[in-house]
């Protein structure tokens, strides 16, 4: 966990509103302690360029209980280094058609804005 968004999450117990931007991959474990510390209020999220995986999705929407819409924007440059390895695009796919199944038929229907950046 990032000490940083730790104590912003802390800090700010009304905190309605926050944007990730380009920030490390947040794991569920990051995840969880982002919510120990706070974010009760919450009520949108958008994350740019941001590593997120669909259990850590799960797991904030879960621990959030206003929020209201999340913005995921993620290219393939994201998640790998080498974006024209043949494994890690077929990696990233499997990652994003799991997170689309989150946005149309999971419990983040209606909830999750998923973007798909190439590169």
């Amino acid at each position: 966990m990032l000490p940083g968004l730790q104590k912003l999450c802390s800090g700010c117990p009304r905190l309605q509103h926050i944007t990730l931007d380009r920030m490390c991959a947040l794991s569920e474990s990051a995840v969880a302690a982002m919510c120990k510390s706070g974010l009760k209020g919450l009520e949108r999220l958008d994350m740019m360029y941001t590593r997120i995986s669909p259990e850590a999705l799960k797991y904030l929407f879960g621990a959030c209980p206003r929020l209201q819409f999340i913005s995921v924007r993620v290219g393939i440059s994201d998640y790998f280094k080498d974006i024209n390895d043949r494994t890690n695009k077929e990696q990233f796919k499997e990652l994003m058609n799991k997170l689309k199944v989150l946005a149309t038929d999971g419990p983040l229907a209606g909830i999750l804005e998923l973007r798909d950046d190439c590169g």
